[in-house]
């Protein structure tokens, strides 16, 4: 109630000569610190500034003229920190840092004023000790940054500004600093975040990146059109163990939102939460680092023990592809990942060296068909859905695209897939993948149905029912498949 009813001016003057005070009192200290009391009035001025911003609107408006609050603030901040910087225990950092906020929150002019008088402190106080100090610096950050990360594509440039990001990022991912995945979310907007940022993280960091970006993805539309339904995977399980596919798509656990119904969503005005830019360079990533994925299975089929860094390695890689194959459903928000041409040759050349190498021994590609095996399978294993992950980024890329259609049969990429149409624990709803894969690589495509009609029975033949929920239909003929080609939605 008291901070509604003060008056915005005498209440701003009173705490700019308190602070005054306070400053010249700390500027007179060597070594021995600021002294409790001194310590305690400037912990107690910022708590009546944080209120006051908080439940007047108008001291938080009426701040910009006094503009020596601020310098006084970064004075005191600056002495608290050389004095002690392992602890806050007067609360003057996190008085300070929340008073800093509450004066941010929807006002412009103040993150203005705020982001360039305290750039050089930002990253002092983000690795301080304790840590409520960074977890209200972080919210600080991200409400200075909200907009600006999205509106200034320049704003990674600055070498201090990389800095105050990148310890935001290790805040929440090795701290659980909950403001931390807030910048976060922020920067994913930017289109300079990864290209700069992406080498100074370590995998930890990079997981944490990998997992907001599946949550923001899994959050845009699917499409409502009915008419599209029965070019969804529908099949209600591979076995009795296995859980039913919606068929509207599960968005909990990355399933949904299947290519065919891409196409009608109304993405075109989406605020995207993960720019086009970050995107690409997702899709570089992979294609650089993807053949890191085989250095595990030669490991343990050695016998020699896989490191945890390359298992953080190998399942960064696999998150990395799992965002693609989402990505690639959504062309009207992200079509430069289906005209990735090598993109789509990587995807197919390294579904091809797993599958090969899982024919051997006790490689960790090896299908596991029984369900008494899936006590033994680990699903938190870095490659645990690698297949149905890349057989779903080639369905997606296939979709309506015929250029990457013609390159998924050049690489012999129809046989490939008619060779994974068996149930893989390792891989749940595989099947289904393929079924949705053969059917975007056959449609208007006759040579890729030529091709698919020259296949023996063992391959797709078991799925023809599943074939035809999704459009294809299919005759047995002296034990061939004749394919018939795709219909169109009426």
């Amino acid at each position: 109630m008291f901070c509604k009813q003060i008056v915005p001016e005498p209440f701003l003057l009173s705490v700019e000569k308190s602070l005054e005070f306070i400053v010249e009192n700390i500027s007179q200290q060597k070594d021995e610190g600021i002294p409790e009391n001194i310590a305690g009035c400037a912990a107690e001025c910022f708590r009546c500034l944080r209120q006051a911003c908080a439940l007047n609107k108008e001291v938080q408006e009426n701040l910009s003229t006094h503009p020596n609050i601020l310098a006084q603030t970064k004075a005191i901040i600056e002495k608290s920190i050389s004095f002690d910087p392992h602890s806050d225990k007067d609360n003057v950092l996190k008085c300070a840092t929340q008073f800093l906020g509450n004066a941010c929150v929807s006002n412009a002019a103040n993150q203005k004023v705020a982001w360039k008088t305290f750039l050089q402190l930002f990253r002092s106080l983000l690795l301080h000790p304790d840590s409520k100090v960074c977890d209200y610096t972080c919210m600080l950050v991200h409400t200075c940054l909200s907009q600006m990360a999205k509106n200034d594509q320049t704003l990674l440039t600055n070498a201090a500004v990389q800095d105050i990001v990148l310890a935001c990022i290790q805040a929440a991912a090795q701290r659980d600093v909950e403001w931390g995945l807030y910048v976060l979310e922020d920067m994913l907007k930017n289109d300079l975040f990864l290209s700069k940022l992406y080498s100074r993280m370590g995998q930890k960091e990079r997981l944490l990146l990998l997992e907001v970006i599946l949550a923001e993805m899994n959050e845009l539309p699917t499409c409502a059109d009915a008419n599209t339904k029965n070019q969804e995977v529908t099949t209600e399980s591979e076995n009795e163990n296995q859980q039913k596919m919606d068929p509207q798509g599960d968005k909990s656990d990355g399933e949904g939102g299947l290519s065919p119904s891409s196409e009608n969503d109304r993405e075109a005005t989406t605020s995207l939460a993960v720019s086009t830019g970050n995107l690409q360079f997702i899709a570089e990533e992979v294609k650089r680092e993807c053949n890191l994925l085989l250095e595990i299975d030669k490991s343990e089929a050695t016998g020699q023990e896989v490191l945890e860094t390359q298992m953080l390695e190998a399942l960064v890689i696999t998150k990395e592809l799992e965002t693609l194959g989402i990505a690639a459903q959504h062309k009207a928000i992200y079509p430069g990942i289906q005209e990735d041409s090598d993109l789509l040759c990587c995807a197919v050349n390294l579904l091809r060296s797993i599958t090969e190498m899982g024919k051997c021994g006790h490689s960790v590609f090896k299908r596991e068909e029984k369900a008494s095996a899936e006590d033994s399978v680990d699903p938190h294993h870095p490659v645990y859905g690698l297949k149905k992950d890349l057989i779903r980024l080639i369905a997606n890329m296939a979709y309506k695209h015929r250029g990457n259609q013609d390159t998924v049969r050049s690489l012999d990429g129809i046989s490939l897939l008619l060779d994974l149409t068996m149930i893989d624990t390792r891989n749940p709803f595989i099947t289904q993948w393929v079924v949705l894969a053969i059917r975007n690589l056959v449609e208007g495509n006759r040579e890729n149905r030529d091709v698919l009609s020259g296949m023996s029975l063992q391959g797709m033949a078991g799925h023809m029912a599943q074939l035809r929920e999704v459009g294809v239909h299919t005759e047995l003929k002296g034990g061939k498949i004749v394919v018939k080609p795709v219909e169109r939605n009426k």
